[in-house]
């Protein structure tokens, strides 16, 4: 393959349609992050803080928004690519994947280098030893589930990492094979999506919030409802509706984006269990209409221009480095600052992360990108007929 067939290629799929993505993202690692600032600034009873307390109990509905894009995104990619499905499938996986497996070794090895130098670490070789096993495994979600009090908490916040590995291959895959046929595609979607809701309330009616807030089949709901969105979106620019459904889709992203801030204001009068009851439906399918009518939108709507806020696409573009790194970056500050004001650990701890992260922005994403686009070149193969 030419350096000028491999620059085509990549030009053409990569990130097709998806102005919305890197904004939703950094919306939902801000209000991830907010989930967890009691680690350094304990807030009490939380009735005295509404209706901001939403912004303290949104984290679940944050994940659901990131793991509804990796579907959109996932799905979209492999819809757009003028390579083979089996191709299309492989790279798809490998864009994704192979940039998480990354940042979860980067928490676990910052994680490995506090349980080494960190006296006041209160974890056991065995728990780490445990905890590792399941991350790099992908089963983590599940044996947080199982195991609550044998884990590293500074671990817990990689679960949401498992729950893609166990359902966007699925995306890829129906993607990959259907997307000569959108109607049906479209179908199946819309199946999957009524299939992971019914199975999501039948086992809210059995089980508690703790479980039913990590295992795949209550919070993969989500990424079945971000890829039904591209699905939607592949249909109708296969028709002869797309310029008319452009227009609307313009109104629409607008209107919706109020819904978002009702539900994460909802949050400050909801408990534990509204997530599995209506409130985390809501939020993904809310998610899977703005990300499709962003996707189909050909007027120049004032929410089209969000992601053009610099600082909005850089911290959505760094959404895996801030997920990954939140839980182990405000556990180890906060066992190491017990002594401090609330105030002073919240601001300096606020400082330290963007720091961080601006380092690993800056020296490490830079350094490895020249090899992954390497690597996706060989497994990409030369470029051959869409099928």
């Amino acid at each position: 393959m030419t350096a000028s067939t491999v620059d085509t290629e990549r030009a053409s799929v990569a990130e097709p349609s998806q102005p919305l993505v890197p904004a939703l993202r950094a919306a939902a690692v801000v209000l991830l992050f907010a989930g967890q600032a009691w680690l350094l600034r304990p807030f009490g009873d939380l009735e005295q803080w509404k209706p901001l307390s939403g912004l303290l109990r949104s984290g679940g509905l944050a994940v659901t928004v990131l793991l509804a894009c990796s579907g959109f995104v996932v799905a979209t990619w492999v819809l757009g690519s003028t390579l083979t499905g089996s191709r299309a499938f492989r790279v798809a996986l490998f864009r994704h994947f192979v940039p998480v497996a990354g940042v979860v070794a980067l928490a676990l090895a910052a994680v490995w280098l506090v349980a080494l130098l960190d006296t006041s670490d209160p974890y056991g070789p065995e728990v780490t030893r445990a905890s590792f096993e399941q991350v790099v495994g992908f089963n983590w979600n599940h044996y947080i589930a199982s195991h609550a009090l044998a884990v590293r908490a500074d671990l817990v916040g990689l679960w949401y990492f498992s729950v893609e590995a166990q359902t966007l291959p699925f995306v890829a895959l129906a993607a990959a094979l259907l997307r000569r046929r959108p109607r049906l595609l479209l179908a199946v979607a819309v199946l999957a999506v009524v299939a992971a809701e019914v199975t999501q309330g039948v086992l809210a009616s059995r089980h508690g919030w703790f479980e039913l807030s990590l295992w795949t089949a209550t919070r993969g709901d989500a990424v079945v409802w971000g890829a039904a969105a591209a699905a939607l979106v592949h249909a109708v620019r296969s028709s002869d509706r797309a310029d008319r459904a452009g227009v609307a889709a313009t109104e629409l992203a607008g209107a919706v984006v109020v819904l978002y801030v009702a539900l994460v204001f909802a949050m400050a009068w909801a408990g534990p269990m509204a997530q599995f009851r209506g409130l985390g439906a809501a939020t993904a399918a809310v998610t899977a209409v703005l990300l499709a009518a962003a996707a189909l939108a050909t007027g120049p709507g004032t929410i089209l221009r969000v992601p053009e806020v610099s600082w909005l696409h850089d911290l959505g573009r760094e959404w895996l480095v801030v997920v990954a790194l939140t839980g182990p970056f405000l556990y180890t500050l906060s066992r190491n600052t017990a002594t401090w004001s609330p105030g002073s650990r919240l601001v300096v701890g606020l400082l330290m992360f963007v720091t961080v992260v601006y380092v690993v922005d800056q020296l490490v994403v830079p350094a490895l990108r020249g090899p992954f686009s390497r690597w996706e070149d060989r497994i990409s193969g030369p470029a051959g007929p869409r099928g």
